[in-house]
């Protein structure tokens, strides 16, 4: 029923070596319910596929057909089985097709310096040639570091549950573009090349057609991580907006609060000289020696902030000291400082309200400025291993919004030329926003 030729025989190997790239890449994504079941039917589905493709018409655009039949199968398969967008996973299946691509040019220009084979091979309807032990040894120093490159290069970095779809535009062009390089150019020189043309123009195309599969990678996964910064950039963008707001609403409130209490404290010394309802008294003297007590840094925005954490730590029983020159930050706005601040103390009050320990609840601020040098620490227990990624500290929560803290704050820090560092020693947690103001 099925006759065997190499080109028959190699269908079965293409979709093999497509499914262990796609796997490089499907580690990452989010399986379906009953996912061995689901792997175990597409895999045999593919694979039925090959099967029942005739490879009877040994010409670049009948094969071409079938490679992009066999391509499609398995990004069907990938569908069943990963709970992703199509785009997402059409990413990961263009990625995985232009690596293993990669590797099979790597294999054919090892064939022709090597062996100085030209002919069809695998893509032939002659069983002509002999698979032999130095035919398996270029393959696999062809196919192993590649597939092991472009796993770390290339498949580590992308987030587990990350939405890594570039768009649909940009996504269809570069498959375009990947099947034009890889399927067709491939197979024209392939079957249209000469016997007897020797191995110099071969070579030169193979190496040519895998500095383009290179650039597709590149490009490819260059776009998604502008597409992630600009993610970041809209969020950062927009949390630092919110809290604008927020700090403009807390200084209308305090300036307020200044102003009424400044009114209560004439109208209390009236009301005591009179018949008053002592409780009613009582509450709004509290609420005057609540405001007295505000902190007072000489900087209005820290005050604030300030205050609010104050006020924070009282309600969780978390103990916090605070030494602060607040003029040191007059070179920094106040939305900014607001944020800084905010993000730091918050963090901090945060984890060590988990401990029930009373030793081990508590936050420390200092602000202080040495000759040229601001230095902005916080301070609290900790428990455990600290690790970063990027100079930032890895979040143990899930959600989308986890993490943009300490992005917004490196932002800020490094919006006025500072450094922020993380460190944990001795039981403690620190976070250190270094500048440097010339000229002071």
């Amino acid at each position: 029923m099925f006759e065997i030729t190499p080109l028959f025989i190699y269908k079965f190997v293409f979709v093999t070596e497509i499914a262990v790239a796609e796997t490089l890449f499907a580690l990452r994504l989010r399986r379906r319910a009953r996912f061995p079941l689901r792997l175990a039917l597409s895999l045999a589905g593919v694979y039925v596929v090959a099967l029942l493709f005739p490879a009877v018409i040994p010409n670049a655009a009948y094969v071409s057909l079938m490679f992009v039949v066999l391509f499609a199968s398995t990004v069907g398969a990938l569908c069943v089985c990963f709970k992703e967008s199509v785009w997402a996973i059409l990413f990961c299946a263009v990625a995985s097709y232009t690596i293993q691509h990669l590797a099979c040019l790597l294999y054919d220009l090892f064939i022709a310096l090597f062996l100085s084979d030209v002919s069809l091979g695998a893509y032939g309807m002659e069983m002509d040639a002999e698979f032999t032990l130095w035919n398996l040894l270029l393959y696999v120093i062809a196919y192993f570091p590649v597939y092991y490159v472009a796993y770390f290069l290339f498949a580590r970095t992308l987030g587990r549950n990350e939405n890594f779809a570039i768009g649909n535009v940009p996504l269809l062009l570069i498959t375009g573009v990947v099947l034009l390089v890889d399927v067709v150019f491939g197979l024209v020189v392939k079957y249209e090349y000469p016997a007897d043309g020797g191995t110099l123009f071969l070579c030169m195309f193979y190496l040519c057609n895998a500095l383009c599969c290179a650039v597709v990678l590149v490009l490819q996964f260059g776009l998604l991580d502008r597409k992630n910064l600009r993610f970041e950039r809209d969020v950062l963008n927009s949390l630092l907006a919110k809290e604008r707001d927020r700090f403009e609403q807390s200084k209308r409130n305090y300036e307020f609060l200044g102003v009424k209490c400044h009114d209560l404290r004439h109208w209390i010394k009236a009301a005591e000289q009179g018949d008053f309802d002592k409780k009613a008294l009582s509450e709004m003297e509290s609420a005057v020696a609540k405001y007295d007590a505000l902190l007072r840094t000489g900087n209005a925005a820290l005050d604030i902030i300030l205050s609010e954490k104050c006020e924070k730590c009282d309600e969780a029983h978390v103990a916090f000291t605070c030494i602060a020159d607040g003029k040191s930050l007059d070179f920094m706005s106040e939305a900014d400082i607001y944020s800084l601040v905010g993000n730091m103390t918050e963090n901090a009050i945060e984890y060590v309200s988990a401990f029930g320990e009373e030793d081990k609840r508590f936050v420390r601020l200092m602000l202080r400025r040495s000759g040229a040098f601001v230095s902005l620490r916080t301070e609290n227990y900790f428990e455990g291993e600290l690790k970063l990624k990027n100079g930032l500290p890895q979040t143990t929560k899930n959600g989308g919004l986890h993490g943009y803290g300490t992005k917004s704050m490196r932002m800020i820090t490094e919006k006025y030329g500072g450094t922020l560092d993380f460190s944990a020693e001795d039981g403690i947690f620190a976070v250190t926003a270094l500048f440097l103001q010339k000229g002071r």
